[in-house]
């Protein structure tokens, strides 16, 4: 089964355009699957009767327990729980259920690392409304954990907490008091897999209500995480939003989600840095929040994505410092996307922490923001009707790129319009190749703007260049596409952050193609021989990349990946999107040897994308099972018409400690 994951999720890093779900990626609450475990104890595996299971010895480091079909409770103390060894197994037969009763806080705890829970329904811990920002399974966010095929729901605080190197998928994770899942630890969390699960009915308790304004609640939450690639998820009919991003995290991908019918946001991201979202279903979010500002006469709007204080840097991390939504479907929800900005919030340490005050992850200086910026949003499709949303007075159906006037405090170095004219105009925010159906209307610069499609096109906006609405492309003169001549973006020293013009991303003036005769290698020396440096190369996701002098197949240096965690690995070029190409027939050749470990199978991908970034196709080289020795792989590959960058990538499913070379990497 890992194999097969592992497959699947390589799918969804080279996912076509427009792949987005039209159905359940994971209908697993009420599945087969969650009842798929071994109807024997497996060979060598600690048989767990059903009933009282306080005298059983969990701590027994690389043992796997068997729980016998029936109701398990941990016993009659508040704080019985299971505290596991390190690598250690549970798993359930059909069947089996691990019950707090409501009289147990927590089912699993402790830092154990490696630890496997499969096959078991997880149910009623917590006492009532109790566990606020606790987690029932891995409640100490334990490191390396596999969480698969259990049902977890109606209990208190979160299903599950998300601990570093983690992977949890394939669970119902269902009717918890305030999450299905969080994320939690006071270093940081890194490198977490969420995928195949369906995330329904959380927030029972409704703690918005229970603690105002908490900012608590929802399907799920991720705190400080840097590295997440959250994926084939169902996440629907929560209480508040789908999946909440909060404070310092990073190089986030939501891929391939349906993601409906939530109270709130289906994706809040708020305070954090570098993302992509594609190819995922949003529908009918935020209704629930939206009438209620309605009703109130309140038009902020509320987006089914809404960006708060988050975009692109490349001091946060190397993926997505072009920050894009894109390829994905937005149906009948309150609002579109939501790009904000708070004109007050910003930087100033040893002040009384409120909601205005925290510091960027790499920065604490007095006076540096967190910015909405460098975000792309193109090529997806939205459709929107008023009456499916049962809204009567045109607050709305909007897609927003504002903040609020300056105020506070007296001292702001951002009082007034500063931040609204700097996400409006020139911190590289840009709407291009979208299609619109329905009535839409957009928000630039502050909430007293309610512009037309044409207005929103023509200047001083000059956004959804390429875009048609109800299926008409708008006339020529409404294409200009925002240009960078407003680029000073209001900081204390104006240096600390870098401007659009700083970013991994071209400019429009940077965009020339190469002669259709070019013969020299699309990359770059660094990249394709190692020789001065490690070049573009930069780590993904489960490995590490260094330049080495260990092996080389020319001259002194060559590409090491070494994998670092057991789900799949990724590395890529660092210059989003890509070094610049030209369509046409095009040679690849690389020479390629084993460094360790047995059947290691790297798979070389090209992605092939157009002046406006959009990907216009996918090729794929897999590498035949590495040897000891040097051995060329070549391929004649055809980039498709308008190719304007390629994009460069390898990916694979090998062992941790599995490591190769790489060296002389051309595309001619």
């Amino acid at each position: 089964m890992r194999i097969a994951y592992q497959l699947v999720v390589l799918c969804a890093v080279v996912a076509a355009v427009n792949a987005w779900p039209t159905t359940s990626p994971a209908a697993i609450c009420g599945s087969a699957l969650l009842r798929g475990g071994p109807t024997t104890a497996p060979t060598g595996a600690i048989t767990v009767p059903a009933g009282d299971n306080s005298n059983v010895n969990w701590n027994q480091p690389g043992k796997t327990f068997w729980f016998a079909p029936g109701v398990h409770t941990p016993g009659s103390d508040l704080y019985a729980q299971i505290i596991p060894g390190d690598n250690t197994k549970f798993i359930g037969a059909p069947g089996a259920i691990l019950d707090g009763r409501n009289l147990n806080l927590y089912a699993f705890t402790q830092p154990a690392v490696n630890v496997t829970i499969r096959y078991l329904e997880i149910r009623n811990f917590g006492t009532g409304k109790s566990n606020n920002d606790e987690g029932t399974v891995n409640h100490d966010y334990g490191t390396g954990w596999t969480i698969e095929y259990n049902w977890v729901h109606d209990n208190d605080g979160a299903g599950i907490f998300l601990g570093s190197n983690s992977v949890t998928r394939y669970n119902c994770l269902q009717n918890n008091g305030q999450y299905g899942f969080s994320s939690y630890a006071p270093e940081g969390i890194r490198n977490v897999v969420l995928s195949y699960n369906e995330i329904v009915g959380n927030n029972v308790d409704d703690w918005e209500k229970l603690r105002d304004g908490c900012g608590c609640t929802g399907g799920g939450k991720f705190w400080d995480v840097h590295g997440a690639v959250v994926t084939y998820n169902w996440v629907h009919d929560n209480r508040g939003p789908g999946l909440w991003a909060d404070n310092n995290n990073a190089m986030f991908l939501f891929e391939n989600n349906l993601i409906e019918n939530n109270d709130g946001m289906a994706i809040f991201y708020e305070v954090s840095y570098n993302f992509a979202i594609r190819n995922n279903t949003f529908r009918r979010n935020n209704i629930v929040n939206g009438k209620h500002r309605a009703t109130a006469g309140d038009n902020f709007p509320e987006g089914a994505i809404y960006i708060s204080e988050s975009g692109g840097d490349a001091r946060a991390g190397n993926l997505y410092v072009q920050s894009e939504i894109s390829n994905n479907l937005f149906e009948n929800n309150w609002d579109g996307i939501v790009l904000w900005e708070n004109a007050d919030r910003f930087c100033r340490p040893n002040e009384e922490f409120d909601t205005t005050n925290g510091c960027p992850l790499f920065n604490n200086t007095w006076g540096f923001r967190y910015k909405t910026q460098n975000i792309k949003i193109e090529n997806n499709q939205f459709r929107f009707d008023a009456a499916s949303v049962n809204c009567t007075n045109g607050i709305c159906g909007r897609q927003a790129v504002f903040s609020n006037w300056g105020t506070y405090p007296a001292n702001s170095p951002y009082l007034g319009t500063k931040i609204q004219d700097a996400i409006t105009f020139s911190q590289s925010n840009i709407w291009r190749n979208n299609a619109y159906f329905g009535n839409w209307r957009f928000m630039p610069h502050d909430t007293d703007m309610n512009l037309s499609f044409t207005q929103w096109r023509a200047a001083p906006y000059n956004q959804d260049a390429g875009s048609t609405v109800n299926g008409a492309t708008p006339t020529p003169t409404q294409t200009t596409t925002p240009t960078p001549t407003q680029t000073t973006t209001p900081t204390p020293t104006q240096t600390s952050t870098p401007t659009p013009t700083q970013t991994t991303t071209p400019t429009p003036t940077q965009t020339s193609t190469p002669t259709p005769t070019q013969t020299s290698n699309i990359l770059d020396a660094n990249t394709a021989t190692l020789e001065g440096s490690i070049g573009q190369w930069v780590s993904w996701y489960s490995a590490s990349v260094a330049q080495s002098t260990a092996q080389k197949h020319s001259g002194a240096k060559s590409l090491l990946v070494t994998v670092t965690d057991p789900w799949g690995w990724g590395v890529t070029s660092n210059n989003y999107p890509g070094f610049a190409a030209t369509a046409g027939s095009k040679s690849v050749s690389l020479w390629a040897r084993l460094g360790s470990g047995t059947n290691v199978q790297p798979t070389l991908s090209m992605k092939w994308l157009n002046s406006a970034q959009s990907v216009l196709q996918t090729n794929s080289i897999a590498l035949s099972p590495l040897s000891t020795t040097w051995t060329q792989k070549t391929a004649t590959i055809t980039a498709p018409a308008a190719t304007a960058y390629v994009l460069i990538e390898l990916t694979g499913s090998d062992a941790v400690g599995s490591s190769f070379f790489l060296d002389d990497i051309v595309i001619v």
